[in-house]
């Protein structure tokens, strides 16, 4: 909802669509459509949002897993936006 902000028309076709397709062939049908930017762009909210209860589940880490694999995502970046965020989230240090 905060990527869409007040655009209420393309936040609810983006609710279809997820509602509608399976995980697999979404990304299937993006991989070609996105830059490398827009990807990295779109994991690191993928990312955000999986941590924002303060944990990382295996559920979470397997989506995360399949958008990087494919959409071919580097694991250099991957690993950069991970570690980034794992170090931005833990408030622990506090």
């Amino acid at each position: 909802a905060r990527v869409f902000k007040s655009n209420k028309r393309e936040l609810k076709e983006a609710l279809r669509i997820f509602k509608s397709t399976p995980y697999d062939k979404f990304l299937q049908g993006i991989r070609r459509l996105l830059s490398s930017l827009q990807k990295e762009c779109v994991l690191a909210n993928m990312l955000e949002i999986a941590m924002q209860d303060g944990s990382y589940q295996t559920e979470e880490q397997e989506l995360v897993e399949k958008f990087v694999t494919e959409l071919q995502v580097s694991r250099t970046a991957y690993e950069k936006l991970l570690n980034t965020l794992l170090v931005k989230n833990n408030l622990s240090v506090f």
